[in-house]
């Protein structure tokens, strides 16, 4: 049927009805729809924000993996190498006086040996906690040594020292001429080697190779 076919009464409830449509659709639009559509845009944003997020923290957290992979490897090569080369946490004198004494007599040097009666480091006051990210982890660990020999004698003494002794270093040396034997000079060596500082920074060397401390 055609409109122009309709009597009034019916195009009026035609017109009425298709206005009613037009209103539902504006209703839903206004309350329904555009809502919706604002709610989807800020959760399309949310996500692409927390996916940047996401592949940002797994950035951050692969690079904390190398670098946890890293400390492990670090640890363990610096906690073997003062277990071989440096003085022990106990006992550090009798350790140096033999490592000293056997380069000695390989030299056919006899020295006098002991422990370094002065101060070789500036120390702490503070608490480890308030100074652990400002100070080094190693301070030395010293020994005197004395002896008369040759200039060509300390020479070698020096050598098998560093060839034996790989950590160890002369901190102060001194040749002095000797009124009653010319040829033997009088030698005074300050020997040191690098021990921690803090048991703490042993302890997390330990921890963070896997080990126990």
């Amino acid at each position: 049927m055609k409109f122009s076919e309709l009597n009034k009464q019916q195009k009026e409830y035609l017109i009425l009805g298709v206005m009613g449509i037009v209103t539902t659709v504006a209703i839903l639009q206004n309350l329904v729809i555009a809502p919706n559509r604002a709610k989807a845009a800020a959760a399309r944003e949310t996500l692409s924000k927390l996916s940047s997020e996401v592949r940002t923290g797994e950035s951050i957290l692969s690079r904390d993996r190398v670098n946890l992979n890293r400390l492990q490897t670090v640890s363990t090569e610096i906690l073997e190498i003062m277990e071989r080369d440096a003085p022990p946490d106990f006992s550090r004198y009798t350790w140096a006086l033999g490592r000293l004494s056997r380069i000695a007599r390989e030299q056919d040097i006899f020295p006098q040996i002991r422990e370094f009666g002065g101060q070789r480091f500036m120390p702490h006051r503070q608490n480890y906690t308030q100074i652990r990210n400002k100070s080094g982890m190693w301070i030395p660990y010293a020994v005197e040594v004395d002896f008369r020999t040759s200039y060509a004698q300390t020479q070698n003494f020096l050598r098998a020292l560093y060839e034996a002794e790989p950590l160890a270093s002369v901190g102060q040396i001194t040749i002095r001429a000797n009124p009653d034997d010319p040829q033997n000079h009088l030698v005074n060596l300050i020997v040191e080697w690098p021990v921690f500082r803090h048991s703490e920074d042993k302890e997390f060397l330990t921890a963070s190779k896997g080990g126990t401390p």
